[in-house]
């Protein structure tokens, strides 16, 4: 978002962001488990595969969101979150995955300061 010139570290939009997103995609706990899961394999393993499932995933979402909640509102509600996640795969695409650090997701691994 910073490239289209969106400062999502300006007054706290990024914990927005967050906090709404998890709050909405709560709505089908089911969903976010999987999402998490698939969130989770492919920072570890950072493999094509990997991110390959993730991405599919989120896309079948966006493009068929019947599967997810027979709730029209709730439907509506997962998509315009799942623009943000799908916005960003597109501008940054699978060569993003390989920059942050090993053990990003390993907040226990990190000194405390």
């Amino acid at each position: 978002m910073l490239k289209d010139g969106i400062d999502l570290y300006e007054d706290g939009a990024n914990l927005g962001l967050s906090n709404m997103a998890f709050y909405v995609l709560s709505l089908v706990p089911e969903f976010l488990e999987e999402l998490l899961k698939l969130f989770q394999s492919m920072m570890r393993e950072r493999i094509r595969g990997a991110w390959k499932a993730f991405w599919w995933f989120l896309y079948r979402a966006f493009d068929d969101p019947s599967e997810i909640s027979p709730g029209k509102q709730t439907r509506k509600m997962i998509s315009d979150v799942l623009v943000y996640f799908l916005g960003g795969e597109r501008a940054l695409g699978a060569r993003h995955l390989a920059k942050p650090p090993e053990h990003s997701l390993d907040v226990a691994s990190r000194p405390l300061t």
